[in-house]
Parts: structure tokens; C-alpha cells; sequence
């Protein structure tokens, strides 16, 4: 299983095209909040932490792909490949990776 994860991050590190200095998709939203209302970069932050406790919480094929997918843009067709995986394999993991992050994550209130 690690030595699956590694693999796809090192793929994930050669596809990487963006300059080094460029915002990551994170940091630009984050930015876009925080000069618009400062509370509402708060609930960003907040948001973006529990995501991360959750992720944390679920198995690492399951993280993996729901990572690759979202934060990567890779399509489910792409993480198989990159991770020797059958597509099939992938589409399950996601699956049970996002339910998992549903009971994890209740709506706030």
C-alpha cells in the first residue's frame, strides 16, 4: 500500500506544470475570502482543518485517490493508471472514501 502512495505522489510531482510561485488553488480561495470578510476566512480556515482531520481518519488507498482526485485533478481513469490499479478498484475506493468523509463530516450548524 506505501509503496502505491509513493508512486502516485511521485507521479503527481513529475505532472506538476505550475511555477513555484504561482498560488495553489487553496491559497487563492483563502485569499479571495479573507479580503472579502475576515470571519468568513475564519470559517474557510476552520473548514479546511476538519477536512484534513477527516482525511486523516480513512484508510490510505481510500485518501489517496479521494486526494489525486480533488486535489490533483486527476480522473478516476488516470488515478488507475498512475496507481497500477484496476479503474474498477478506484471507483470503490472513492466511493467508500467519500461515504466515509459524509459520516465524518455532519453539516454544521
Amino acid at each position: 500500500m506505501s509503496i502505491t502512495r509513493h508512486q502516485c505522489i511521485d507521479e503527481l510531482r513529475r505532472r506538476r506544470v505550475r511555477p513555484v510561485t504561482q498560488l495553489s488553488d487553496e491559497e487563492l480561495l483563502y485569499k479571495l475570502v479573507s479580503d472579502d470578510d475576515p470571519a468568513q476566512a475564519v470559517q474557510y480556515t476552520f473548514e479546511q482543518a476538519r477536512v484534513r482531520e477527516a482525511l486523516q481518519q480513512i484508510p490510505a488507498e481510500q485518501r489517496i485517490v479521494i486526494e489525486l482526485a480533488f486535489w490533483g485533478g486527476l480522473s478516476q481513469r488516470e488515478i488507475a493508471v498512475y496507481c497500477h490499479s484496476p479503474l474498477g478498484t478506484v471507483k470503490t475506493r472513492s466511493r467508500l472514501g467519500l461515504r466515509r468523509l459524509k459520516r465524518l463530516l455532519p453539516e454544521s450548524v
